[in-house]
């Protein structure tokens, strides 16, 4: 009996939400399928319960006389994108191609029938947008933004010799760069638009935003780099300071906006990355055993991560502190894996450098102090996050608060050990409790 009635309040109160979401315009069956586990049981029970009753959700068909019913509103992009094929086959090419462009596969990453499939299928992948943008799956703003990112990928790619031409010529100044300096302001310039267009939508994107935003985020970063301002004349100087104010205040509506929508961290693909990361590498780096492969496979995962980071951050489904935190914990995992030579091979002679426990913790903890208080100042933090990086920050503080540790520092390093030790724990403690609330 308390089993059929708890099954029953949990129907109604499914039914309740279903009833909320189909008022909202929401995929209340796109809700069943994804996000977190509790909330597609929830909707789940209050569809069967809405079948039972003999009702169908037509969680995205407006009444007639609704006031949203708009031209506008009908061109709409809906909310199917990501369960379409074209769109999967066309984030495969993508990932393909980023990693070419970026050099992570090497100078020479294949041979010259495969670079010919892969700029082939980079032009399909240009139609496939188009594709979408006419099936109604992508806005205008959208389309505009991938095919510009897709321009860059193509530059990327064909820049990247092929393996035939290995002995031909040598690279004069090591991997070419597929992203120049000095296309940022053209860039940024012909994005802005775009961009004004997209910060307006009804609809924001997590799954285009971090294949898009990423890309602008290097331009802004070039733009601000005082090196490259320098080289400029007076005017352009001005130009380019303008153009990159004005791109910045979009780029941070955009990600208000997902930030304060319905987007699910943990339905994205680059967080799937970084939690297959932290799965390989973790128990190698707590082990300080692992083989030649098995090292450089973590670390490929982490850099992988350490993209994804950056990826969301510029989505907005992660702060900047968010993602700075992973970033700085793969590279800590990756020194923890690499501590100690490969278990598969005779290494005659390997130095190892002694640090002491106590003063590498002080250290990390310093790296990771501002970033954890203006995470706190901020009000808003992930609890997905905050679990992958607290393991490593709590052996620090427990390190810090060892008399026997802290004695074989120097007297001005245990002074500073103490200060940051309390400033970490209080800002930890807060950020979790934040995290903690928005559960």
């Amino acid at each position: 009996m308390p089993q059929r009635f708890v099954g029953l309040l949990t129907a109604l109160c499914g039914l309740l939400v279903v009833m909320v979401m189909i008022a909202g315009g929401l995929d209340v069956y796109r809700a069943a399928r994804s996000g977190r586990g509790w909330r597609r049981r929830l909707v789940a029970a209050g569809l069967m319960l809405l079948g039972v009753l003999g009702l169908t959700a037509h969680a995205q068909q407006a009444p007639a006389t609704s006031p949203t019913d708009t031209p506008a509103a009908r061109k709409a992009p809906r909310a199917d994108l990501a369960d379409s094929a074209e769109w999967q086959r066309l984030v495969g090419v993508w990932r393909e191609a980023e990693e070419i462009a970026s050099g992570r596969r090497g100078l020479y990453p294949f041979n010259l029938e495969g670079k010919a499939k892969l700029l082939s299928r980079l032009e399909d992948a240009g139609r496939k947008v188009a594709a979408l943008q006419t099936a109604g799956l992508l806005s205008a703003a959208e389309a505009g933004l991938l095919q510009k990112d897709l321009d860059v990928l193509r530059e990327g790619v064909q820049v990247k010799r092929p393996i035939e031409m290995q002995l031909a010529t040598c690279y004069l100044a090591g991997p070419m760069a597929f992203r120049h300096r000095g296309g940022s302001i053209a860039r940024l310039s012909e994005r802005l638009p775009l961009l004004e267009e997209f910060a307006a939508a009804d609809k924001l994107r997590p799954e285009v935003l971090y294949r898009t935003l990423g890309s602008v985020e290097d331009d802004l970063r070039v733009l601000g780099d005082e090196e490259f301002l320098k080289r400029l004349t007076a005017g352009e100087r001005d130009k380019a300071l303008e153009l990159r104010e004005r791109v910045a205040k979009q780029v941070e509506v955009i990600r208000q906006r997902v930030r304060g929508g319905t987007a699910e961290l943990t339905d994205t693909p680059e967080w799937a990355a970084i939690c297959a990361a932290w799965k390989t590498a973790a128990p190698l780096a707590a082990s300080g055993l692992s083989t030649t492969a098995q090292r450089e496979a973590a670390k490929m995962k982490l850099q992988d991560a350490q993209a994804a980071a950056e990826k969301l951050y510029a989505a907005g489904l992660l702060r900047q502190e968010e993602s700075a935190l992973l970033v700085r914990e793969a590279d800590d995992l990756l020194r923890q894996i690499y501590r100690n030579p490969p278990t598969d091979c005779q290494v005659m002679c390997y130095q190892m450098v002694l640090i002491l426990p106590a003063r590498a913790s002080l250290d990390r903890l310093l790296a990771r102090a501002e970033l954890l208080e203006r995470l706190a100042a901020g009000g808003r933090a992930s609890r997905e996050v905050i679990q992958r990086v607290s393991a490593t920050i709590e052996a620090d503080l427990k390190t810090l608060s060892s008399e026997a540790e802290l004695k074989r520092l120097p007297e001005a390093d245990r002074a500073q050990a103490s200060q940051v030790r309390e400033r970490v724990s209080a800002a930890l403690e807060a950020v979790r409790k934040l995290a903690a609330d928005q559960d």
